[in-house]
C-alpha cells in the first residue's frame, strides 16, 4: 500500500471498478439523465415467454422438422395388392449463433483530473482482496468519486448495448456472418419465398411465413383479420398468434380504422372500445410477466398489439427500402425464440490495467441466436 492515502493503486482502481460492475457496491448518489433509451418490448417477449423445441450443437441451435408425407390414399377391392412406399420426412435446420462484444474504458488522466490520485508505482506490489469488508475505506474521497463515475459509465454501457442488442435483433443481419440471422431475415416484410431458413431454403413452402402489402389502409382490418389464419398451422398443440408488433404509422392506422371510428371499414370492427383494448393488453402482459407500453392494445383472436419504439431508429440509420415504422408482424411466441447461450447474456468484465498503457477497460459481450421451430405460423404486413 502506499503510504499517501490521499491516492488509490492501479490495483486498488482494477478491484474498485470489478467491483462496482459485478454489484458489489452500491449505486452513488450522482444520478445521470441518458439521453434515447427506448422501450425493448418484443425483445424482452422473446427471452421471457419465447418457446422451441431445439437441440444445441457445434455452436448452433438444430431444430427437428418433419414435412407433411404426401401420400395419397389407395383404393382397395378385393384381392388388390395393398402398395407401400416408404416415406422419410424429416428434415433438421440449424440456426448460427452470433458473438457481440460493446466495449469502453476509463482513462486514467480523466480519472485524475476528475479528482481521483493514482499511484502508479504500487501497482504490481498490491494484492486487494474485494470480498473482504472496507476494502476501499482507505483512501476514501477517491473512492467514492470513482465508484460514482463507474456506476455512470456502466448503466450508460449497458443502457447502449441493450438498444444495440435491440436493433440487430430486428435487423438482417445477412452482411455480417459474425452475427445471427434477425427477424428481417427470418421473417422478412418483402418476400417469403427467398432467402435461407437456417440451413434450408423457402423453396419449401412449409419454410414460409405468411406476408401482406396493404395497398389501402381501409383494409387494414381484413388483413390484420387474416393474420387469424396463422393459428390454424397449430391447432395440433393449442397455440395461435399472441404477440404483434408494429411502427407507430401503422399502429395509428388500426386505431383510427379499427377503434375511433373517424373512417369507415367494409366489415365489422374487432372492437369498439379502445381504453378496454389496452386494459385486456395490459392484463395479458401481466399474466406473461413482463411489461408493455401503455399504448398496446389486444385484439381477440390476434393478441396484443405494440408499438416497437426502436423502428424510428432503424428507418433514421438504415433508410431501408421498407419503412419500419409502416411495418407489422405477427408472432407465435411458443414456436420462436431469442436465446442466449449459457452465462453469455450481457456478462461484464474488467480487464486488468495493462503494464504499457494508463488506461482500465471493460467488456460487455454475449452469445445469441433467434430460432423458430415452425415458420408458417408467424406473419408479415406493411402499410404502403
Amino acid at each position: 500500500m502506499p503510504s499517501d492515502r490521499s491516492s488509490i493503486t492501479t490495483s486498488e482502481l482494477d478491484a474498485a471498478l470489478t467491483a462496482t460492475a459485478s454489484s458489489r457496491l452500491l449505486k452513488g448518489k450522482n444520478q445521470v439523465a441518458f439521453l434515447g433509451n427506448v422501450a425493448t418490448p418484443t425483445l424482452n417477449a422473446f427471452r421471457a415467454i419465447g418457446k422451441t423445441n431445439n437441440t444445441p450443437v457445434r455452436g448452433m441451435y438444430k431444430v427437428h422438422m418433419a414435412s407433411p408425407r404426401g401420400q395419397k390414399l389407395q383404393s382397395v377391392s378385393g384381392r388388390d395388392i395393398n402398395a407401400f412406399r416408404s416415406v422419410d420426412t424429416l428434415f433438421d435446420v440449424e440456426y448460427s449463433v452470433g458473438r457481440v462484444h460493446l466495449g469502453d474504458e476509463w482513462v486514467h488522466q480523466q480519472l485524475e483530473e476528475a479528482g481521483i490520485e493514482i499511484d502508479e508505482g504500487a501497482a504490481s506490489q498490491t494484492q486487494i482482496d474485494i470480498t473482504k469488508a472496507g476494502w476501499w475505506t482507505k483512501g476514501a474521497e477517491s473512492f467514492e468519486t470513482l465508484v460514482n463515475l463507474a456506476n455512470q459509465k456502466l448503466e450508460s454501457l449497458e443502457l447502449n448495448y441493450v438498444q444495440e442488442l435491440n436493433k440487430t435483433f430486428w435487423r438482417s443481419n445477412i452482411a455480417d456472418s459474425k452475427l445471427w440471422p434477425g427477424i428481417d431475415a427470418l421473417i422478412a416484410r418483402s418476400t417469403n419465398t427467398t432467402g435461407a431458413v437456417g440451413s434450408k431454403t423457402r423453396a419449401n413452402q412449409y419454410l414460409r411465413h405468411q406476408i401482406a402489402n396493404i395497398s389501402n389502409n381501409a383494409n387494414i382490418e381484413k388483413d390484420i383479420d387474416n393474420m387469424r389464419e396463422l393459428q390454424k398451422r397449430t391447432l395440433h398443440d393449442n397455440t395461435a398468434p399472441n404477440l404483434n408488433v408494429c411502427g407507430r404509422t401503422f399502429y395509428n392506422a388500426v386505431k383510427e380504422y379499427l377503434f375511433t371510428g373517424s373512417n369507415a371499414v367494409s366489415a365489422p370492427r374487432f372492437t369498439r372500445n379502445l381504453d378496454v383494448a389496452r386494459t385486456e393488453a395490459q392484463t395479458m402482459a401481466t399474466k406473461w410477466g413482463i411489461g408493455m407500453p401503455d399504448d398496446a392494445i389486444f385484439i381477440s383472436g390476434v393478441g396484443i398489439l405494440t408499438v416497437e419504439a426502436c423502428f424510428a431508429d432503424l428507418d433514421a440509420e438504415d433508410a431501408p427500402s421498407i419503412a419500419w415504422d409502416k411495418s407489422y408482424f405477427s408472432f407465435n411466441t411458443d414456436h420462436i425464440k431469442f436465446i442466449p447461450t449459457k452465462k453469455k447474456d450481457g456478462a461484464s468484465k474488467v480487464h486488468a490495467t495493462p503494464y504499457n498503457q494508463r488506461v482500465t477497460r471493460i467488456s460487455k459481450y454475449g452469445e445469441y441466436a433467434l430460432v423458430a421451430d415452425r415458420l408458417d405460423c408467424h406473419g408479415a404486413a406493411y402499410v404502403a
